[in-house]
């Protein structure tokens, strides 16, 4: 199944729709994660699924994330088996898009998760 990936990440240009959660709350990082694999932190959230939608409750600060689309996608392929690069191109072939475009949301939806403390991204 080939999808518009533009189409797909909404009308809200960027993966930021997917979180339900305050911008200043979650700080930017230079940290590369391609070459990393991601790992839920299953004790940290609850999560549900509910129509088209994946909705995490973070345990520890009580916030909700609602993923969908693209997000969702993302957080379903997070198996602590494949690196952030495998899930990018896992995302690409699913999708049609740039790759890089891709790969950048998929690295920067990686390191939201990171810093909300829903994943840990060990090498």
């Amino acid at each position: 199944m080939c999808s518009s990936y533009a189409r797909a990440r909404g009308e809200n240009n960027g993966i930021n729709a997917f979180f339900h959660r305050p911008p200043a709350y979650m700080p930017r990082t230079a940290a590369y994660a391609g070459g990393m694999t991601p790992h839920r932190l299953a004790a940290n959230f609850v999560e549900t699924d509910v129509d088209d939608e994946t909705l995490i409750v973070d345990m520890a600060g009580g916030l909700l994330f609602s993923l969908s689309g693209t997000g969702q996608a993302v957080w379903k392929a997070i198996d602590g088996q494949r690196s952030a690069q495998e899930i990018a191109g896992s995302m690409a072939e699913d999708y049609e898009g740039e790759t890089r475009e891709i790969s950048a949301d998929v690295e920067r939806l990686l390191h939201k998760f990171a810093e909300a403390r829903l994943v840990e991204l060990r090498r």
